[in-house]
């Protein structure tokens, strides 16, 4: 019967929406192009898990921000940020939103998710999660709340060995520093990196 296979058609979707992911990554990481299938993919899996389909959306804003693609990424933001409840989690999407609000020149919007997004980042201690949020901080012209979630996110990876990211997180507090002046700050941070 049909309601025996509800289970089985779910996690089919979800395993399907998965592997488009992966393939999307892969094409956007290995040859600088976009998924035409990923938002086929999103809209499959939205009835059933729209978490996970904010992050297929999100993904796909990745390639759209690198081609500075904006009124097309505005739309999909705006659909991610909705099947996440205009929430912060999962970060990846929250960071993708706002960075995409912020190019879309919709400051106030942005300024009020990462100001919610930080908070939770830090009380999560998600060094991760602060290290993204900084940025959009960082273009909003908000340079010492940037500056306090990369110190907070350094302090967590040097206390739990977390190199690689610690690597990331040097390099946000460089570009952090540089366009403010504060060479002084930036250059160490980039040497350590």
């Amino acid at each position: 019967p049909r309601s025996t296979l509800f289970p089985y058609t779910t996690l089919f979707r979800s395993v399907l929406a998965d592997a488009e992911h992966e393939r999307a990554q892969m094409a956007f990481w290995r040859e600088g192009r976009r998924s035409a299938s990923l938002q086929a993919a999103a809209r499959r899996v939205e009835p059933l898990d729209p978490a996970r389909a904010a992050r297929l959306y999100s993904f796909e804003l990745a390639g759209l921000i690198t081609d500075y693609r904006v009124a097309i990424a505005l739309p999909i933001a705006e659909r991610a940020w909705d099947l996440i409840g205009h929430g912060v989690e999962p970060f990846e999407v929250s960071f993708r939103v706002a960075h995409v609000l912020v190019m879309a020149g919709r400051t106030a919007a942005a300024t009020a998710l990462v100001d919610q997004a930080a908070d939770a980042a830090r009380a999560a201690g998600n060094a991760t999660a602060m290290i993204m949020i900084s940025q959009p901080l960082w273009w909003l012209e908000r340079y010492d709340s940037a500056r306090d979630l990369i110190e907070a996110a350094t302090a967590e990876l040097r206390a739990s060995s977390g190199l690689w990211m610690l690597v990331h997180t040097l390099v946000a507090r460089a570009e952090l520093e540089r366009p403010v002046g504060r060479l002084t700050v930036a250059l160490p941070a980039a040497a350590e990196a």
